[in-house]
């Protein structure tokens, strides 16, 4: 097998785990919405929301949920974390496998004859990119995260003006500090400057 073929079977392996880490990422942002609305719900009404979930567990689980409503926000909390860093690290493994791709494109095209066909994950992709995709990667890559924080702060704010244990609130507090300080870490990442040679998307 010669050096083309084997970087074509690369390629192609590479894009498959490309488009299903894809899919993962567009579950994992699916349940981090669901959560956010979560936290946010605990603030406008807590015990309703803590029913609602409640009946959810009861109905899908097959079980009672016991726990206080102080103690389901801190789990909520812990899962929230869990999966936020789970949906960065998948959208950071998505945007270094595009500009490993790019490289893989422009190694085979050099090796063959037709010099702009084999560039789909990269020159062609952002050559005249429409608007309407431009403003979905920016509400993605801006709106999104922003809001995130925002959501996470006003959440941990009211928990302080709230009468819960103050062990609970530092515990809550930790976790929605981490949550910032990953995302802002991730804002950082993502719209850095590439390097030679890289594609950015």
């Amino acid at each position: 097998m010669d050096k083309t073929s084997l970087l074509y079977d690369h390629y192609k392996e590479t894009n498959a785990q490309s488009k299903s880490m894809q899919d993962k990422r567009g579950r994992l942002f699916i349940i981090v919405c669901i959560e956010l609305t979560l936290l946010f719900l605990f603030i406008i009404n807590p015990m309703e929301t803590f029913n609602s979930i409640s009946e959810w567990i009861k109905e899908n689980l097959g079980f009672q949920l016991t726990l206080s409503t102080i103690i389901v926000q801190a789990l909520l909390w812990f899962i929230t974390l869990f999966t936020i860093i789970r949906y960065y690290q998948a959208n950071i493994y998505i945007q270094r496998l595009y500009e490993y791709l790019n490289i893989m494109e422009s190694e085979i095209s050099s090796d063959i004859s037709v010099k702009k066909i084999f560039n789909r994950e990269g020159d062609y992709y952002n050559n005249k990119y429409p608007m309407v995709l431009t403003m979905i990667d920016h509400f993605y890559k801006w709106v999104f995260p922003i809001a995130l924080c925002l959501i996470v702060g006003f959440k941990i704010a009211f928990e302080w003006i709230q009468g819960i244990i103050v062990a609970v609130k530092i515990v809550d507090t930790a976790i929605a500090g981490s949550i910032i300080v990953l995302t802002i870490m991730y804002l950082v990442f993502i719209h850095r400057k590439p390097d030679v040679g890289e594609t950015e998307k």
